[in-house]
């Protein structure tokens, strides 16, 4: 604990000093002191108080964006753009009254709102959509195409939806009398399982 209060003292105060000594207000107090002297009072406590609150704030932001930086970086979501998601929709119409079952295998947050996004995209070309959140500990970043033959023509469609959305997958082949399902997340059983891509 004191650790890190000591790390976020010295990352205020090297705010700190880089807006005492770089900002724009320091420099037009420096220029405006040559014309005429201005009170000593008011100034300290800009320069104290002021910029002391404001290197606060930044240093808040800078661990903020770090923040967010590693959910990025750990998240079960891939970038998925409006217009990637328009080229998988599109892929997928081609396939209007296919079936597939959609797994999501994770608590996080983007990586809930990828699977409810291509979710969409099924069900928006026409595909019928079962299946649902699986309460899972997996935290993997992966999306699995799960099929009993892969080369069967609602797989392929898959297949060549997530590659005109350049969406990262992996097939696999699978003896549970399903004839596809996509995942999202890894579940517990991931390891072992044969990469068919």
């Amino acid at each position: 604990m004191l650790g890190d209060l000591w790390h976020f003292l010295a990352a205020v105060v090297s705010h700190w000093v880089v807006l005492v000594t770089g900002s724009v207000l320091t420099a037009l107090v420096f220029v405006a002191e040559r014309w005429r002297p201005l009170p000593r009072g008011p100034i300290v406590i800009a320069f104290v108080w002021v910029f002391l609150g404001w290197a606060a704030f930044l240093t808040w932001r800078d661990e903020r964006q770090r923040l967010d930086e590693l959910e990025v970086r750990t998240s079960d979501a891939q970038p998925l753009t409006l217009d990637q998601e328009e080229r998988l929709t599109r892929v997928l119409q081609e396939g209007r009254g296919l079936s597939v079952l959609l797994g999501v295998h994770t608590r996080d947050s983007r990586g809930r709102e990828f699977a409810k996004r291509v979710r969409s995209a099924f069900q928006k070309s026409g595909w019928g959509v079962g299946g649902g959140g699986v309460d899972s500990s997996g935290s993997g970043r992966s999306l699995r195409i799960l099929a009993e033959d892969p080369n069967t023509r609602a797989v392929s469609l898959v297949m060549t939806a997530f590659n005109e959305a350049r969406l990262r997958y992996r097939v696999f082949r699978v003896c549970q009398g399903t004839p596809l399902a996509v995942e999202f997340g890894e579940s517990e059983q991931e390891a072992g399982r044969p990469t068919m891509r």
